[in-house]
């Protein structure tokens, strides 16, 4: 059985992979715009929207590896009967 601990941690793993999936997709969709848009105004608007996400990936990606294995090392630690925070 999993502690509250497990599960909310778990939670902040899906909520930060599901952010993670939301942020690629708007990256597809702006490199879509950005390939066929050709107002020159709402061009620079998704060209600037692309650069902070394609900046911003790494370090939602980052956080997203450091929750996981966080999560999954409580989870080890309480399947095997040591509880740690």
């Amino acid at each position: 059985m999993l502690s509250v601990a497990s599960l909310r941690r778990l939670a902040a793993v899906i909520a930060s992979g599901l952010a993670l999936a939301c942020a690629a997709g708007l990256m597809i969709l702006s490199a879509w715009a950005l390939y066929y848009l050709s107002h020159e105004i709402a061009r620079s608007w998704v060209a600037w929207l692309h650069l902070c996400l394609g900046l911003g990936l790494p370090l939602m990606l980052a956080l997203h590896i450091g929750l996981g294995r966080r999560a999954s090392a409580l989870i080890r630690a309480n399947a095997l009967g040591n509880p740690q925070r």
